[in-house]
């Protein structure tokens, strides 16, 4: 071997003394030796930058987590049979894509930054690790169910079928933080989250029994200080989407709804303070619930679309708080 070839060996290994060979996690084919997937869920990404490379490694993982949750539900369903299968399955897959596409990962971390010289580009891993995952989500979940079975548990002991409606409406609204948690967990450990799947079944069942009892039941609604007509109808709408049989003649209950404006006209601008109040009761006059809100301030050059933009706002609390506080509780 002459001198120069045994120098040009010698250099060559040379330039690869200290450079550090790339992290098991770096490569999609050892990403498994580093974060085994029965322990981890983990995906890379990359890019020229680091912080990008973060950004898209948690971009894969939530598309591999979304597509964990959906083969989780789908699976699910397969053992179950009713006379609506089809129905409930369409729903629950699109309510899991729904969390999953906005999951909020708990227990995500990140490696460091590696530069890969072949590809100059940096690459990061994310993942989470499942057991810690599970151990704070579980609590949460099975606060949730627990919350769920006992609101069950109530709207079987009474008797007053407008309570009892309201009972379960309660429990359907409450599944609004259930299954955020039961989809996530299905996606983090399927085997742990199925003792759960009982309390999805609870769900379906008191909004089956919810429908069934609200068709039975029949409420009117009556409005003062509502000109426009607007919020009686806005009433009417939230009360039939919840369940009950709003009907034009006369019911077994009565909403009386209440729109108050107090309206300023000021020197440049009309100001209007809106409140409204909701009673409901039966038709013999015994109080079952009541709301009250003061809605937002709304203002205008001229009078008249002060007072709309008032009456849109008093629409907005009867869509929104009305149904949570007054009928949800």
């Amino acid at each position: 071997m002459s001198a120069l070839v045994a120098i040009s060996i010698l250099s060559s290994c040379a330039s690869k003394v200290g450079v550090p060979s790339a992290p098991l996690w770096a490569d999609s084919s050892t990403l498994d030796q580093a974060f085994p997937p029965a322990d981890f869920l983990a995906r890379t990404g990359t890019s020229n930058m680091p912080e990008s490379a973060r950004m898209r490694a948690d971009t894969e993982l939530a598309s591999y987590f979304s597509t964990k949750v959906e083969s989780s539900v789908s699976a699910d369903e397969q053992y179950t049979s009713s006379s609506d299968g089809s129905m409930k399955s369409r729903r629950n897959l699109e309510r899991s894509m729904d969390i999953s596409s906005s999951a909020e990962f708990v227990a995500l971390r990140h490696t460091d930054a590696y530069f890969d010289r072949s590809r100059g580009q940096y690459v990061v891993c994310a993942y989470i690790d499942r057991n810690e995952a599970w151990g704070m989500l579980e609590p949460k979940l099975s606060a949730a169910a627990l919350d769920m079975e006992e609101r069950w548990n109530t709207s079987r002991d009474e008797v007053e079928p407008f309570r009892r409606l309201l009972l379960l409406n309660s429990l359907v609204l409450r599944s609004d933080d259930f299954y955020p948690l039961y989809y996530t967990a299905l996606g983090i450990s399927r085997d742990n989250a199925k003792k759960y799947a009982g309390s999805d079944s609870l769900v379906r069942k008191a909004a089956s029994e919810r429908v069934r009892l609200g068709q039975s039941i029949r409420i009117s609604v009556r409005a003062s200080g509502d000109d426009s007509g607007r919020v009686r109808t806005k009433l009417g709408e939230v009360l039939s989407k919840d369940g009950f049989f709003v009907t034009e003649g006369k019911g077994d209950y009565i909403a009386d709804v209440a729109v108050s404006l107090d309206i300023s006209d000021g020197t440049k601008l009309f100001t209007v303070n809106p409140s409204v109040s909701v009673v409901i009761k039966t038709a013999s006059g015994t109080e079952i619930a009541a709301w009250r809100k003061n809605a937002r301030r709304a203002m205008s050059y001229a009078r008249e679309p002060a007072v709309k933009n008032a009456i849109t706002k008093i629409e907005q609390e009867i869509d929104g708080s009305f149904r949570s506080e007054c009928l949800g509780e």
